[in-house]
């Protein structure tokens, strides 16, 4: 009986599949797409919440020069000040409409206690004013409109490492949470009004818009599994021979990790 009724599943799907080849290429797509997705080992900050996986394989660590997402960020990480960055990313929409899309030029004639309460920002009277003068600031010191916003982009990025010189971190890397540059960037930002813009929230800017390339070694993010060949060969030969063992190391063990997640998928699925 058991016999039958897979010889008659077979035949149902090879049917299916003779009738709808298209539809059927799509949904083995999408299933690829989706065990690849569970399997990816990511940065050990990411937890499994799917908003956070989201959040980090499509936007953390990308190149952001758009000002005015520039400028989203530099409130945003104001407000997660003491916070956990998921508690600001569930509500990043609810920041996005009270702030009128972080249009600085509009911003400005925002009333903090009018958004207390109501629109369900965390409700820290000083944060939510610093936006609003971080608003007046870029307007201020950059401008109005779009050439404002990419006045403010290009000051943000001159704090930035040349491309040549940056690098991804390797297996020994200690985690920084603020450099020069972020100092730097911090000082820069407070001389001109700005506020909620210490250095170790300005490195965490600059981490997420991608001035920084701060992706674990172990991660399927990390340079060393999205940079071109060639870019590949050059870091790699540039390591010593301790940190090219570490590497290997760390790779080893993301596989392993890797397969044994997807063993542990198999074993789930058959006991079903």
């Amino acid at each position: 009986m058991g016999i039958m009724r897979h010889t008659f599943g077979e035949l149902r799907r090879s049917a299916f599949v003779n009738c709808f080849p298209q539809l059927f290429e799509t949904m083995m797509k999408r299933k690829r797409a989706a065990t690849e997705t569970m399997q990816r080992t990511r940065c050990s900050w990411c937890t499994k919440d799917t908003l956070y996986e989201t959040y980090h394989d499509s936007e953390w660590g990308k190149k952001e020069t758009s000002g005015r997402k520039l400028f989203e960020s530099v409130c945003l990480e104001g407000h997660q000040s003491g916070l956990s960055w998921l508690t600001i990313l569930k509500r990043r929409e609810k920041y996005r409409t009270a702030f009128r899309g972080f249009d600085a030029e509009k911003m400005v004639n925002l009333n903090a206690e009018d958004l207390m309460d109501t629109c369900g920002l965390i409700n820290h009277k000083g944060k939510i004013q610093s936006s609003i003068n971080n608003a007046k600031a870029l307007v201020k010191h950059f401008g109005k409109g779009r050439d404002g916003e990419k006045k403010f982009s290009a000051f943000l990025w001159s704090f930035a490492k040349r491309k040549e010189e940056r690098r991804a971190r390797r297996a020994n890397d200690v985690c920084e949470t603020k450099t020069k540059e972020s100092e730097a960037m911090s000082k820069a930002l407070k001389a001109k009004g700005f506020s909620f813009v210490g250095a170790t929230t300005m490195h965490a800017l600059m981490q997420s818009a991608g001035m920084v390339d701060d992706h674990d070694a172990g991660c399927f993010l990390h340079a060393s599994r999205t940079a071109p060949a060639k870019e590949r060969a050059k870091s790699t030969s540039t390591m010593s021979a301790m940190e090219r063992r570490n590497a290997k190391i760390a790779e080893q063990k993301r596989f392993k990790m890797e397969k044994l997640k997807a063993w542990k998928a198999s074993r789930s699925k058959s006991s079903k």
